[in-house]
């Protein structure tokens, strides 16, 4: 019996030795590589940043291994599954605040396949996280019947009131404990609304006329600075420039704008700027600032009206309505330092007529005046 076993031993030692040399069985369970199998692949990042929106407070990895298909993903300890493109998206500790450059250690499973090299892999990924800035919010107490203009800011886009002062009133909210600094007036935050006040001629008359000419560009910034807790300061809130300028020019319906002027002074060479309700504002003559603008001519709609054609009807019984929309222009022009009306001249749209037949899915059409001729007589105040 002894004999047996020994023999028996023998001939299983000698039928390994020959699977090994012909490779069938490695040291690590897979193709005979054991050199590559006990090293983990290198995995490849080629996107790391945070989260927004529902994703807040997650950090967004894409990362993959070459050749390879990963099956779940371990980052710092924590396994992540996989979304979409090798995409995971890892719950930021709440240690991971302060800001600064971290750095996330990567260990993947790799999917096992019969031309795979790695059972695993592992990489790094830096993020770097910045300081974060506070938010503010600022909104306009609406007044119906006065003019306004709109503040185009962060979650509002109410309207503000004008006063015969020229002066808007706004409401200021932000985190509690952040700075709020109002020209140069500084309170400390407790999250409730803070309301301020703003005089517009006094902002608006120094404006360079260029930039309101070409006011997507140059927006008019409020004297407002919001400090966080941590020494950031929030986005600056502007006001467009060319609403401001509608805002500011239509209380000349009821009296002078004065923008600092002692009193009023006949000139030679007349500056006129012309603000459209269509096309962008224009200058006619010369004038470096608002404060130099002689004349101010205002091109609203007069007149729009919506015009029914009635209701038609084809061979087979389907029936149809035509409508047409007409819009008129209306240009009041103004001496910008007495107020006084200079001239106002209608303009209108070309006359419409009801077509005869109208074809499948026509509904209606639009006819709206010229803004040429209306800038031209705009233009004629230059030299009166």
């Amino acid at each position: 019996m002894r004999a047996c076993v020994r023999d028996w031993r023998h001939m299983m030692s000698w039928m390994l030795a020959v699977l090994v040399a012909i490779g069938g069985i490695s040291a690590c369970g897979k193709n005979g590589n054991s050199a590559e199998q006990g090293t983990p692949a290198t995995l490849w990042v080629s996107a790391v940043d945070i989260g927004a929106g529902d994703m807040k407070g997650k950090v967004r990895i894409v990362a993959g291994a070459s050749g390879q298909s990963v099956t779940t993903m371990r980052i710092e300890g924590i396994v992540v599954e996989p979304t979409e493109n090798g995409t995971y998206w890892w719950p930021r500790p709440a240690s991971m605040t302060s800001p600064g450059t971290y750095e996330l250690h990567l260990d993947a499973e790799l999917i096992p396949n019969p031309e795979a090299k790695f059972e695993r892999g592992t990489g790094t990924a830096k993020i770097t996280l910045a300081a974060e800035r506070p938010t503010v919010a600022v909104r306009g107490i609406f007044e119906k019947g006065s003019p306004s203009v709109h503040c185009f800011c962060e979650h509002d886009h109410e309207a503000t009131t004008l006063d015969p002062t020229l002066r808007v009133r706004f409401e200021i909210t932000t985190a509690a404990g952040n700075v709020i600094d109002w020209q140069g007036v500084k309170t400390t935050s407790t999250g409730a609304a803070v309301r301020v006040t703003l005089n517009l001629g006094e902002v608006f008359r120094d404006v360079p006329v260029a930039d309101v000419l070409d006011a997507d560009r140059h927006p008019l910034p409020l004297p407002l600075t919001v400090t966080g807790r941590n020494g950031e300061t929030a986005d600056r809130v502007a006001l467009d420039l060319a609403t401001v300028g509608v805002a500011v020019f239509s209380y000349l319906e009821r009296g002078p704008v004065k923008l600092g002027d002692s009193s009023p002074s006949a000139r030679v060479t007349r500056s006129v700027l012309v603000f459209p309700v269509v096309n962008k504002p224009k200058l006619f003559g010369t004038a470096s600032t608002i404060h130099d603008v002689d004349v101010v001519a205002l091109i609203a709609y007069e007149r729009v009206v919506l015009l029914s054609c009635g209701t038609y009807t084809n061979a087979s019984g389907n029936t149809g309505t035509y409508e047409f929309q007409v819009s008129d222009l209306r240009v009041d022009a103004y001496d910008r330092r007495t107020g006084t009306r200079l001239g106002k001249r209608v303009f209108r749209a070309p006359a419409s007529e009801c077509p005869t037949v109208i074809l499948p899915g026509e509904t209606g059409s639009s006819s709206a005046a010229d803004p040429a001729p209306a800038f031209a007589f705009a233009a004629g105040f230059q030299k009166r």
